[in-house]
């Protein structure tokens, strides 16, 4: 395996964000136990399963694209210079973006801000920005009910 074989897309972009998820990882386990002391979920326990289930889906995807590489297979990207394109840079800024409000402002705003710009950036038309937002909120509120509600976190 050459050292160019790291440097392309296709790996790239997952070890970016197994970095982000590697911060974020970090952020969550400095803000106590996961369990407290009555049996309840800490508000890190839902970050900790989500960045370390990520750095695995991360490992596993940039295992995968090598192990392609290795074989001979490539992919469109090879072909046509392997640059980062807008929308995979956004990607990037928005985890890195989610990762620092979810420490500065909490896992509320955070994710209302991260799927607003996740769904009006990522979808092929940009056109309904309310209803995207409306969308946003509503993911934001289900994540409230599995923190607050379900998992028993207090914010």
């Amino acid at each position: 395996m050459r050292m160019h074989d790291f440097t392309k897309r296709s790996v790239l972009i997952p070890l970016c964000c197994m970095v982000f998820l590697l911060g974020y990882l970090g952020v969550a386990l400095s803000m106590g136990p996961l369990l407290l002391d009555s049996g309840l979920t800490n508000e890190n326990f839902i970050p900790v399963i989500i960045s370390t289930g990520g750095i695995l889906l991360c490992a596993s995807i940039m295992r995968d694209e090598l192990k392609r590489t290795e074989e001979g297979k490539h992919g469109p990207e090879e072909k046509k210079g392997g640059r980062f394109s807008a929308k995979q840079a956004i990607l990037i800024a928005d985890l890195f973006l989610f990762i620092l409000l979810y420490y500065w402002v909490g896992i509320i705003p955070a994710s209302f801000i991260f799927t607003s710009i996740f769904m009006i950036f990522f979808d092929d038309s940009i056109c309904h920005v309310g209803k995207k937002l409306l969308l946003s909120a509503i993911i934001t509120a289900i994540v409230y009910v599995l923190y607050a509600i379900v998992f028993g976190v207090h914010f």
